[in-house]
This record gives structure tokens, C-alpha cells and sequence, in this order.
């Protein structure tokens, strides 16, 4: 590292966000209507300021969809993180992961707020890209486009939209009512969108049983998905391994891996072809070694995310595009969020994600939260100067 550069951390601070989403964003069990986020900023002792975001409301855990983090997750995870963090050097992202885990184990979206906004202060110091940490691997992604839970027409006319958007693929989420009627609206969504390939997510919302009769129902009426993404609970590996070795179709395990030791557990067993990778389960540190890790043992690999703003959207598209090799890409969620207090980021012409150069992941924050007085700063202590609000 240039020994020139100002890299410790000065200051970090916290707001809460609730940004409204266009339509419900429905998954096998939940169902939301608002990103409630939580941004951070952190400022270096050279000036440099970087921007993160926690996205915790569905934040899948073992045990499935919502029974992670909610924002006091958040909040707590902060003021616990705060205390390790202050002074230490930002250009030391392994040295900072290991201090996240140890300070503020139980909220993983919190360590990645922070992840981010410190490798972003940092890039900016450093005048790089965010993309650079991760490599150069790809200078642009395709993403998906995510048709959530909802009836048959609902799946026809969104399938329309995103086709004749320009998408690619369409990702649709499953498992929350009977098989029949994922069926119908995957069917629907074929003959609305033929061109598209299909990826099917079930969120841990079926038994092995009912996820194998999902697909021979759907080969059956000659409906083919690309990828077929946690259809068990994320627990259950056995089932996971069991529906892997009876269908031809890609299995992802999602809710199943938060951790490289879990990724290892998936090779192991042979539970999955693939493995979804989030920076909200894991922070960005070990969402790298997570896929390093998998690569070696011969997955593929998915970069997704929760209900995140073009903000942490962004930074998981340096992730992925750095390091290359991703061949499902489900970066959709900005799509679903109106007004918002950003500016930059990824661009999107049709499913095609161009980066921004940097310096830092290039996004900016516009409006009153551009200012000072509506941020609570984290003290040494773990506490405030002020009340968040």
C-alpha cells in the first residue's frame, strides 16, 4: 500500500433509510413493501468518505426467509463493530473482516455496511476503482430480472415487461402456494417471454419431494429452467443433495451457505451445483473467499443479493465483475425501488450492467442525507452523539 495515503478511520456514522418499493416483493413465506435500510459513512483521517448500506429485512437465515436481521439487528451489530474499527487501517480488509466477526458476529448485514464503506473511502483515497480489489476480470455483467410471488396474470404481464425490456433472463420466485400453480405461471411466462431462459427460486419453501415434482412437471409440459435455486430449507442439506442427484437441472444452494465453512459443506456432500453469493450474508471479505472457494471445488457460481438499493447493488456487481466467472447474475432489486436518495451506480441498457470507473464503488448520496445533521456518528464506546432518527 502507498504509505503516503491517509487510510485510518476517523469517524463512522449511521442513518436509517425506508425506500418504497413499486410493487410487493413477495418470496415463498414473506413479503415486502419497503427496503428498510441502513446506511453508513465512514470518513478516513485523510478526508477520503465511503458509503455502505445494511439490507436486512429479508435476510434469510438456517432456518429460512426473515429469521435473520431486522434494523435493530442492525444498529446493535454497529455499535458492537464501531469500538474494534476506529483507527484501524482500511486498506487492511483482512485484518477489518476478522475484527467484524469477532466484535459483531450475529448481523451479517451490518459487517457488510461497513465492508463497504470502508473499501470504498479507501478506493477513493487510493483514487481506484472498487472493481480493482476484486480484479478486472469483466468490464460489464447481464442480470436477470426477479418476477416475485403473485397469481398467473401477474406472472404473464411481468414476463412481457421484462422481455420486452431487453432481459435475458427471468428469475421467479416459487414454493409460496401449491405446485400447480408455480407450474401455470412458469408456463404462462414461457409463452409470454419464449426467449428467456427461466431460473426458479424457491426459498426453502418446498420439501425434496415436492421440488422434484416440481420439475418433472414442468419437463412434462416441456418447460426447461436454467437453474433451480434453494428449492429446501437451507438447513437441510440432505434434501438439498437429494434433489440435486435427481434432476438434471443446475441446484443452488442460497439460504444454505452464509460461510466458507459452509461452502465446503456443500462440496462435500454434493448437495448443489452452485452457490448463491451475497455480500448481505457474509460482508465482502469472506463473499470472496466463499466464491474462491467454490470455484475450487467445482460449483458455479451466482452473485444475488436481498432488497438493496443501487447502492450495495453496486458493490456486489464490482464483486462479481472483478473477480469474473459468475454465470447467473441477480442484481434486479433497484428496479423495484422509486425515489431514492442516490445518483450513480451501475447503469442498465436492456439486462446489460455497465460499472461505473471509480473512483470508489460511484455511488453518491443527493438531498438532505447529502448533509450532516441527520447522521448519527458511532463513538469509540459503541454509543452516539446523537439519537438516530
Amino acid at each position: 500500500m502507498d504509505r503516503s495515503l491517509a487510510t485510518k478511520i476517523r469517524s463512522i456514522e449511521v442513518v436509517p433509510v425506508d425506500l418504497e418499493l413499486t410493487e410487493p416483493f413477495g418470496i415463498a413465506g414473506a413479503s415486502q413493501e419497503v427496503a428498510d435500510i441502513v446506511l453508513v459513512r465512514v470518513t478516513l483521517d485523510g478526508g477520503a468518505i465511503g458509503l455502505g448500506e445494511a439490507a436486512p429485512s429479508i435476510v434469510a437465515g438456517a432456518s429460512g426467509p426473515g429469521s435473520g436481521e431486522d434494523r435493530n439487528n442492525v444498529f446493535n451489530g454497529l455499535r458492537c463493530a464501531v469500538p474494534a474499527l476506529l483507527g484501524m487501517d482500511a486498506g487492511d480488509p483482512v485484518t477489518i473482516a476478522s475484527a467484524l466477526q469477532e466484535s459483531s458476529p450475529g448481523c451479517s448485514s451490518a459487517r457488510a455496511a461497513l465492508e463497504m464503506a470502508i473499501e470504498d473511502a479507501f478506493s477513493r483515497e487510493a483514487g481506484i476503482s472498487c472493481r480493482s480489489l476484486s480484479g478486472e476480470a469483466e468490464a460489464s455483467l447481464r442480470t436477470d430480472w426477479t418476477i416475485p410471488t403473485g397469481d398467473i396474470d401477474h406472472a404473464r404481464i411481468s414476463a412481457t415487461r421484462i422481455a420486452a425490456a431487453g432481459f435475458g433472463t427471468i428469475k421467479v420466485k416459487v414454493g409460496d402456494g401449491d405446485i400447480e400453480q408455480d407450474v401455470s405461471r412458469l408456463e404462462a411466462i414461457v409463452r409470454a417471454a419464449p426467449g428467456c431462459k427461466l431460473i426458479a427460486d424457491g426459498n426453502g419453501g418446498f420439501d425434496a419431494d415436492d421440488a422434484i415434482a416440481l420439475i418433472e412437471e414442468l419437463s412434462g409440459r416441456g418447460v426447461t429452467l436454467d437453474l433451480l435455486e434453494q428449492p429446501v430449507p437451507g438447513e437441510d442439506l440432505d434434501a438439498l443433495a437429494r434433489v440435486t442427484e435427481a434432476i438434471e437441472t443446475t441446484v443452488c444452494a442460497d439460504e444454505a451457505v452464509r460461510s466458507v465453512a459452509d461452502v465446503e459443506r456443500v462440496i462435500r456432500s454434493r448437495a448443489a451445483g452452485a452457490i448463491n453469493v451475497k455480500v448481505m450474508k457474509s460482508g465482502l471479505c469472506v463473499a470472496r473467499a466463499m466464491a474462491r472457494k467454490a470455484r475450487e471445488g467445482g460449483l458455479g457460481l451466482m452473485i444475488g443479493g436481498m432488497v438493496e438499493s443501487i447502492l450495495a447493488m453496486t458493490v456486489s456487481a464490482h464483486l462479481a465483475s472483478g473477480m469474473g466467472g459468475f454465470r447467473w447474475i441477480d442484481l434486479d432489486t433497484p428496479f423495484f425501488i422509486g425515489d431514492h436518495p442516490f445518483t450513480g451506480g451501475f447503469t442498465a441498457e436492456g439486462d446489460l450492467l455497465e460499472l461505473p470507473h471509480g473512483p470508489g464503488h460511484g455511488v453518491e448520496l443527493v438531498g438532505e442525507l447529502a448533509g450532516w445533521r441527520c447522521w448519527q456518528e458511532l463513538d469509540d464506546s459503541g454509543g452516539g452523539k446523537e439519537g438516530i432518527r
